[in-house]
């Protein structure tokens, strides 16, 4: 089969496992001898040396996540045309039989309604929360289509409307409201997840749920019996994640702790300061690494304890399954 996929970050480019399961899957389809070809956004390539990539696409843009900044009206519309008119012809250049549609996060959700006019069949990875709370603060369709908002919008979208803005801007990047996305094919990460966006009033119930998987083969080991001095965090580097809270924990049992805490992960360059600021402001022993999805193993094995400290209700977290096959060593 032809497919195109659709994803907010694709490797090496990424901040979890939603981007590397993505890439896993694509490239397991391509060894299947499956044409995959892979439209994504230009997050971390400026000002990088061009990588050989034929089957991948750094064109689109985000707006307002990992780091890129919320813009105007008007820049907002540009980049909205400029995205739509990018998919568009990654379906007329490639003719896919389908297009598999993965984080939506940062990117323009009128894609979405792009797709479903163009009548391809079209099927979503739903692994986060995006759906159930990006749909509604997406910040073009939410323009459009707000009962209220400022004298100042109102005026400007009654304006555009009239004088024909709106009908053009809609032809390319369509401006319709989120109730009318229709998400026919889809899969979930977990029953929890696709519950949670059917609360929100998506109808997604027919959805199927596929588990993210963790390879056993690669995490064993023994049980350790001393007590634990190597501690390990692992994830995204976010304020849902909960690494400020396993920072703090350690602030509190520095005088009685004898180990290390060591995190891997990434996250906005911002953010990560903040962390190493207040780890080092306060003395912690706490040190900062990453590495790469096939080192991992061996990470898990070189710890005595793992910390999952998420404040967020985890789609299907994968961090704390992977150490269960070794009892943590």
């Amino acid at each position: 089969m032809k497919t195109l996929v659709l994803t907010n970050l694709y490797p090496p480019h990424y901040v979890g496992g939603y981007e590397l399961r993505c890439a896993a899957i694509t490239e397991a389809l391509r060894l299947r001898g499956h044409d995959v070809h892979v439209i994504t956004s230009n997050h971390g390539v400026q000002g990088s040396p061009p990588i050989a990539e034929p089957h991948v696409d750094r064109s689109l843009r985000l707006h307002g996540y990992h780091g890129h900044p919320w813009l105007g009206l008007r820049a907002l519309k540009y980049l909205e045309l400029y995205n739509n008119h990018t998919l568009r012809e990654a379906l007329t250049i490639l003719q896919p039989d389908v297009v598999h549609v993965w984080c939506m996060g940062g990117l323009s959700k009128s894609l979405c309604l792009t797709l479903q006019k163009s009548g391809v069949p079209t099927v979503y990875d739903v692994s986060d929360h995006w759906i159930l709370r990006s749909l509604t603060s997406d910040a073009w369709l939410d323009w459009w289509n707000r009962s209220q908002g400022s004298f100042a919008s109102r005026v400007q979208r009654a304006l555009w409307t009239l004088f024909g803005v709106r009908r053009r801007c809609d032809a390319v990047a369509p401006t319709n409201p989120v109730s009318e996305i229709r998400f026919h094919r889809l899969y979930f990460t977990s029953a929890r997840l696709r519950e949670l966006t059917a609360q929100q009033g998506y109808d997604v119930m027919h959805g199927g749920v596929i588990h993210c998987p963790v390879d056993t083969r690669h995490f064993h080991g023994t049980p350790v019996t001393r007590p634990p001095k190597k501690w390990l965090w692992v994830g995204r580097l976010a304020e849902d994640k909960g690494i400020l809270t396993a920072l703090r924990a350690v602030l509190l049992i520095q005088n009685s702790f004898a180990g290390e805490l060591h995190v891997y992960g990434r996250g906005d360059d911002a953010y990560v300061t903040m962390l190493k600021n207040f780890a080092a402001g306060n003395s912690l022993p706490v040190t900062w690494h990453s590495a790469t999805p096939s080192e991992m193993p061996d990470v898990y094995r070189a710890h005595d304890a793992l910390l999952f400290t998420s404040e967020w209700e985890e789609p299907f977290a994968l961090p704390p399954l992977k150490p269960w096959p070794a009892a943590c060593r």
